[in-house]
This record gives C-alpha cells, structure tokens and sequence, in this order.
C-alpha cells in the first residue's frame, strides 16, 4: 500500500469528476483533491495502479510517496487522532 502526494492542475469542475472516479476503484483506498491549493493525495493498492497513468489523469507529478501500512491507514483515518496531533 503507498501514500502519494502529487502536484496538479485540475479545475474545482475536474478535480470533483477525477476524485469521485478514482473513489470508486477498489484499488483506491483514500482519495484526496484540494484543486485551489493544488494538491491531490491518495492511498493506494501499487500493485494495481499505474503511477504515471494516474499523474496524467491528475495533470501533475509525484511530490511525495511512501510505504504505508494497513494499520497507519486506519490510525490516520480516526478523527480523534487528527485530534491528538495537532494538540501535541
């Protein structure tokens, strides 16, 4: 599993057709599409997904990417985690 940030160009319009899309592919566990800051991260199944595929239909390149695990998917997912963090 592997956390990607990547840059991108999409329109608001673009980004809300491209996030629902990609949402509803079992290959893709979180998606994530900020158009106005330019930013898109998503959580996914690498052995599934064509990274260069997936930075055309984003418009942008890779920023970031790492390793995640299962379990760092759903601690990150917990809202009261988020919580914590920003306390500490």
């Amino acid at each position: 599993m592997k956390w990607i940030k990547f840059t991108t160009n999409l329109t608001p319009e673009e980004a809300k057709i491209v996030q629902y899309e990609l949402s509803t592919r079992d290959e893709f566990y979180r998606v994530f599409i900020n158009p106005y800051a330019k930013v898109a991260e998503v959580v996914i199944d690498d052995s599934k997904v064509n990274i260069e595929e997936l930075k055309e239909k984003l418009k942008g390149e890779v920023i970031e990417e790492k390793e995640i695990t299962l379990q760092e998917l759903i601690e990150g997912s917990l809202s009261w985690n988020n919580v914590l963090r920003s306390k500490a």
